[in-house]
């Protein structure tokens, strides 16, 4: 295993030591797992490789049918929507509000995380039903915040019109301060 990949794991690790509760109780849920399909800029789905966090995943969503619909056995994975990030449209079901800036964030994330393991730290439920997570993924060899990338790369702005960010406020702040 490579250094950059064992510094990815060492971060998860220390994320890890803390105890993992359920999003509903707003405590994170910490997880590993592989990026299977990026949907656009700001939504992906991932596997869960630790079989007991998927069932936490499962356990939470049970009962409210727009979670169930997110958290699939087939896969053991989840949908994810990225924390304080939104990226242009570039799959919207209305065609006029897709945009050429937002299939270019699609697939930078894409050639970024396709099949890349990711580290995701869950702390709450969308009003769509998928996870919100900050993920973080190795770049160049360095664990990154992959929000405050997509900030720094002029792909999206901080939104904290739902509340900052409880984890990276600060880093994400500097990083729309440095992109401007």
């Amino acid at each position: 295993m490579n250094k950059s990949l064992v510094s990815l794991f060492a971060s998860v690790t220390l994320f890890a030591a803390f105890p993992a509760y359920s999003l509903s109780e707003r405590e994170p849920v910490i997880a590993e797992g592989t990026v299977i399909r990026v949907i656009d800029g700001d939504t992906y789905d991932i596997r869960i490789d630790n079989p007991s966090i998927y069932e936490q995943f499962k356990d939470d969503a049970r009962g409210d049918s727009r979670r169930e619909r997110y958290v699939r056995q087939r896969s053991q994975s989840i949908r994810v929507r990225l924390a304080s990030i939104d990226t242009a449209e570039s799959v919207h079901v209305n065609p006029e509000r897709n945009s050429v800036r937002g299939k270019q964030s699609s697939s930078v994330v894409s050639n970024m995380l396709s099949n890349q393991p990711v580290s995701v730290k869950c702390y709450d439920w969308g009003r769509y039903g998928r996870s919100i997570c900050n993920v973080e993924f190795l770049y160049q060899g360095q664990p990154t915040d992959l929000g405050e990338w997509l900030i720094k790369n002029g792909h999206s702005e901080y939104v904290s019109k739902w509340g900052r960010n409880p984890y990276k406020d600060r880093e994400y702040r500097e990083a729309q301060r440095q992109a401007r």
